[in-house]
């Protein structure tokens, strides 16, 4: 379980960073610097390790296409959501992925369906996701809008991403890092046109800005998309997308850290309901291969 705690840490931490870097660069040019970023030191990183397996994904481009567009679609109307949503709002709706990613593996994969079946996966999974929502709903009560249309429909895009891609790894038998290294690049040919108008802001922030830009766009985008691939083979995406729910209460954490923010004592008591929750889904659960032992 360590590689998964590596991932919920490193997955906490992009609200605090993308919060910071909003005050020198809009959302979508983030979006394309970090992703970017994460393709080349990927690409270099595959070309002194892989280079094999580099020359034979490749000749296999076409089959990236697909979920580099949806993860394109995916982060491109979860920003616009958020731009049009409550704060509160768009980290309830946000919640709701794990709830797709359920639906469509039940569908798409047979062989995570004894893990959604798993008495204890149902206990920890209304345990978490009730303490993730009073964690983020702490604030507020949610506000339907166009912006919340938005967010639903990233999630559902993300859940069909995150399926794809399982199904896909297992098929191509590649490594994670270098399905990792070929998403990030076509996606950020996608991203490249929404952000084009503000692409020359890079020229005149401060070096260390750019520096943690492009340093967030390799550890968050690259090295924690290629560990969460790594994770959907290890212990399916129905685990893997549920146990994410942990990263609120550690964005809880950070953000008290180093935002300076202040933490009710509603957000404890859904982190008293959400830490348990997470036990109880990896605590015995049935996954393909083996069993996880918490």
């Amino acid at each position: 379980m360590g590689m998964l705690f590596i991932l919920l840490l490193t997955w906490s931490f992009p609200s605090v960073v993308i919060k910071y870097l909003s005050y020198f660069f809009s959302p979508l040019t983030q979006n394309f610097y970090r992703y970017l970023a994460a393709s080349v030191f990927l690409i270099i990183f595959n070309y002194f390790s892989s280079p094999q397996e580099l020359k034979l994904c490749i000749r296999k481009i076409r089959y990236f296409i697909i979920p580099a567009f949806l993860l394109f679609l995916y982060q491109t109307l979860f920003v616009y959501g958020i731009g049009f949503s409550q704060a509160n709002t768009a980290g309830f709706l946000s919640k709701l992925a794990v709830i797709f990613v359920i639906l469509v593996a039940w569908i798409e994969l047979p062989d995570e369906r004894s893990t959604i079946r798993n008495k204890s996966f149902i206990t920890g999974f209304f345990l978490a996701f009730t303490g993730a929502v009073m964690i983020t709903l702490s604030k507020g009560t949610p506000s339907f809008s166009l912006g919340s249309s938005l967010i639903i429909l990233s999630n559902l895009l993300w859940a069909i991403y995150t399926i794809h891609m399982k199904k896909l790894l297992r098929e191509l038998r590649i490594s994670p890092v270098m399905a990792m290294s070929f998403i990030t690049i076509i996606a950020s040919i996608f991203m490249f046109f929404p952000a084009i108008n503000k692409l020359s802001r890079l020229c005149i922030t401060p070096v260390s800005v750019n520096f943690l830009l492009f340093i967030s766009g390799f550890f968050l985008v690259g090295a924690a998309g290629s560990l969460y691939y790594f994770l959907l083979n290890k212990i399916g995406a129905t685990i893997t997308n549920n146990a994410l729910l942990l990263t609120s209460f550690i964005t809880l954490g950070l953000s008290f850290i180093f935002l300076k923010e202040s933490i009710s004592i509603w957000q404890v008591l859904g982190g008293i309901l959400l830490i348990p929750g997470c036990y109880f889904i990896l605590r015995k659960t049935q996954i393909p291969g083996g069993e996880i032992q918490a």
